[in-house]
């Protein structure tokens, strides 16, 4: 951390002018170091940063406009202001110094009362500088985590009064019918089975929001455990079954095989739901998903790969783009939230990872998800 005492930095060759402003400065409160040519100023303003310098020109190695000019060209130290000492009153002088990048001259010989007023001036209004890029920074960080706030807000919005209410309502007919309706008892059976669905259609899609919305607002930290990948896998297969059955969809996962990793389970739990869930929703009747495990010197791959409809080139560029929502139904006309894939994105992300789609249109997608091997 920065000491609250300015430090200053003279480059001077004489010492008499050094021994004249040593001692000016000495009972001011600032931290003084002192350099006798331009290559041992480089090398201490590399090791502590000063916030004034004050620099003769009339250098023995290289001149004091050089050494100026070369602080200015230099993005580390071209903030900082230099002060030049000079016996030099002439007006060319002046302006060359100006031109370098100077931000005022003391005269020889000194006067304590100017040497002290220039000097505080300029301390004063680096320090303001400062606190007022600072102050900037902490505006511009407050806008953006305010601006990803209200876009979070606005998406949350748009999914629960759009996407939402479809669904909502068709659990609403469904159960309308079986109340009012004289049906048979097979009749009857298949109605509740069809809401037994919406409802648990719905839910993943309520849960896959409240996921998305405390992911943004950084509520979920990862907890890492190791668990078996290829058990999850089948886990969720047996989950999505009656999913893939409605569509006569085949799905393929490693059986009597055992790919441990080390992770956030909750966040690999959602991050295969979605994915086994959008291959099934994106497949036509009769297809097939796919899904593989391997394990290579460091990382971990998950493969999901369907038979489906694809993603077209332009969509598939920007998929994983924060900013782009994608929503579209399934090929049997399934809701979708859009939020699904981001959500599997970010938590790849968070626990170290990464998520990568791959598509032909008309073909079918294969995402795949690599895990870092702890």
């Amino acid at each position: 951390m920065k000491d609250d005492q300015p430090r200053i930095l003279l480059i001077d060759d004489n010492p008499n002018n050094l021994q004249i402003l040593i001692n000016y400065l000495r009972h001011q409160k600032y931290a003084i170091s002192v350099a006798v040519s331009a290559q041992e100023a480089y090398v201490m303003i590399d090791e502590e940063f000063p916030d004034l310098i004050l620099l003769d020109i009339m250098m023995p190695d290289v001149d004091g406009f050089e050494v100026c000019r070369a602080l200015k060209e230099n993005p580390k130290t071209k903030e900082i202001p230099v002060i030049f000492i000079t016996a030099l009153t002439d007006y060319e002088h002046r302006v060359r110094g100006f031109d370098v990048g100077g931000v005022d001259y003391i005269t020889k010989p000194f006067s304590k009362e100017e040497v002290l007023a220039r000097i505080s001036t300029h301390i004063t209004m680096q320090r303001q500088s400062a606190a007022l890029k600072a102050l900037n920074v902490d505006m511009h960080a407050t806008n953006l985590a305010l601006h990803t706030a209200v876009s979070s807000k606005d998406k949350m919005l748009a999914v629960i009064s759009h996407d939402l209410r479809g669904p909502m309502g068709n659990i609403f007919n469904l159960l309308q019918m079986i109340v009012e309706d004289d049906l048979s008892d097979q009749e009857r059976r298949e109605l509740l089975n069809d809401t037994i669905k919406a409802v648990r259609s719905t839910y993943d899609m309520l849960e896959n929001l409240l996921f998305w919305a405390k992911s943004q607002r950084k509520e979920i930290e990862p907890s890492p455990v190791t668990f078996d990948l290829c058990d999850m896998l089948e886990d969720n297969v047996r989950l999505l079954s009656s999913m893939a059955s409605d569509k006569q969809i085949e799905i393929r996962y490693p059986k009597n095989q055992t790919v441990e990793i080390t992770a956030d389970s909750n966040m690999v739990n959602v991050i295969v739901r979605n994915l086994i869930s959008n291959a099934i929703k994106f497949t036509p009747n009769g297809g097939a998903v796919v899904l593989n495990c391997s394990e290579l010197k460091d990382q971990i791959i998950l493969t999901v790969t369907d038979t489906g409809i694809g993603i077209e080139p332009e969509v598939l560029q920007r998929l994983f783009d924060p900013d782009f929502h994608y929503s579209t139904r399934g090929t049997n006309y399934e809701k979708g939230t859009g939020i699904g894939l981001s959500l599997s994105y970010d938590f790849a992300k968070r626990i170290g990872g990464d998520l990568t789609a791959e598509s032909v249109p008309g073909k079918g997608s294969t995402f795949s998800v690599r895990f870092p091997k702890i």
